[in-house]
């Protein structure tokens, strides 16, 4: 640890905390705070004051919580905010507007970042323009740690240690996503389909950007064991549920991870090569008649998104154009309570390593549940992230980048932080195929 990282005045702020999610990372964060009895010092910070003192005056804590005033306008505050603490947890979005000036006030600021953002386009340009300068000043700049993302990066990583305990090669990995709700259904809040809409709208900049980094990469060993290419949509009897593609950002971060990792063992000498795993991202709906209406808002939203006139009118009408499961009030309390998700891991790969043919002959399969996904697990997957990051950040093998979380946290101990924190990782089968 550099001598500037332990002169900083805090331990970690929290940026965005009067925000619909910020409140809940919050909350939460001062909870295990107390739960386990921990020294970090800590602040909020956000442009009103008199927002961020009510805040404050509304959590059942003693110790000392200051205030930072920082708008993502002014540069400038973005910076002092960031020289004062070791790591800046951004709650801020959408990441594509207001993102990129964080994480430039915190690389040069020599701060560690960490944010809940899901979105491709942001997350991928940030690493091609600011990877080398994160490295250059000795910090970590890593998105995606929150729902979605992690749950899929820490699975993959779960199955990958299954493989290897038996001296076995994970080729390919396939998640299907279930949330189960009460009578009240689910619901998220406007600024999660904010970052949707925008996403969609993105599709030809990201398909550029991703030509650009392609052209750029270094090239890993890899496999190159063919998958068998689904029909969607398809039915899977263990869930019982239709299956179709999971629009969420699982699949373009976890494959970012597998890269960072194989072109990290092999600038390694221990000779354990790290093979690319195939991921592939879908979400389980119930019955024929839902999967329909699926079909409709889909098709709908994806036409509308292509053009100016249509992303207003999604913008201005989120409950029409979800059937209700997004708006600007977010979720009840009662909806909180009763939603949890599970996501089901459908491994296959190789018993031996060393003995490996063209069709895979060893399957594993890991069940991950916890609780209502936006904002009750994604506070827990924050926080618990972010403590990882504190205690255990001089024993990562990448120390410094603009990063996925699957290749920062690969060997931490996160995953057993979850395990006590309601978030499961739990082997449901493995043997042969």
């Amino acid at each position: 640890m550099s001598l500037q990282t332990t002169l900083k005045q805090f331990d970690f702020i929290i940026f965005g905390a009067t925000g619909f999610t910020g409140q809940f990372v919050l909350k939460h964060f001062i909870e295990v705070l107390k739960e386990q009895k921990l020294n970090y010092k800590f602040a909020i910070a956000g442009r009103n004051f008199e927002k961020l003192k009510r805040l404050i005056d509304e959590q059942n804590y003693q110790e000392k919580i200051d205030i930072i005033i920082a708008d993502v306008e002014n540069q400038q505050q973005l910076v002092e905010m960031c020289e004062k603490t070791k790591l800046i947890l951004n709650c801020v979005g959408p990441y594509r507007f207001y993102g990129k000036q964080i994480v430039k006030a915190a690389i040069k600021s020599k701060c560690d970042y960490l944010d809940i953002c899901g979105e491709p386009e942001f997350m991928e340009k940030m690493q091609y323009k600011y990877n080398n300068l994160a490295c250059e000043n000795d910090c970590l700049i890593v998105s995606a740690c929150a729902f979605d993302c992690l749950p899929a990066e820490l699975g993959t990583i779960f199955v990958d240690n299954i493989y290897k305990q038996i001296n076995g090669v994970c080729v390919e990995i396939e998640s299907i996503l279930n949330l189960t709700s009460g009578k009240q259904g689910f619901c998220g809040h406007y600024t999660t389909y904010e970052c949707a809409v925008h996403g969609f709208a993105s599709q030809k900049k990201l398909m550029q950007l991703r030509r650009k980094i392609q052209q750029s990469k270094k090239p890993v060993e890899n496999l190159k064991i063919k998958t068998v290419k689904r029909n969607l949509p398809f039915y899977n009897k263990t869930m019982n549920r239709w299956c179709v593609p999971f629009l969420g950002a699982d699949r373009s971060v976890v494959s970012r991870s597998q890269y960072e990792l194989a072109k990290q063992s092999s600038n390694s000498n221990d000779n354990n090569i790290h093979y690319p795993i195939q991921y592939n991202a879908f979400f389980g709906i119930i019955s024929i008649f839902y999967l329909f209406i699926f079909f409709i808002f889909a098709i709908t939203f994806a036409v509308l998104a292509r053009f100016k006139f249509g992303q207003k009118l999604l913008l201005k009408y989120p409950k029409v154009f979800t059937n209700g499961y997004f708006s600007h009030d977010g979720p009840t309390t009662k909806q909180l309570e009763e939603t949890r998700f599970e996501m089901l891991l459908f491994a296959k790969g190789f018993a031996n390593k060393n003995n490996i043919s063209i069709k895979p002959n060893y399957q594993v399969t890991v069940k991950i549940c916890g609780p209502e996904p936006g904002y009750v697990a994604t506070p827990i997957l924050f926080v618990q992230a972010a403590l990882t990051l504190l205690e255990e950040k001089e024993n990562f093998t990448i120390k410094s980048g603009v990063l996925p979380p699957g290749a920062v946290f690969a060997k931490s101990k996160l995953i057993e932080r979850l395990q006590s924190k309601d978030i499961k990782f739990e082997l449901i089968y493995q043997g042969s195929q």
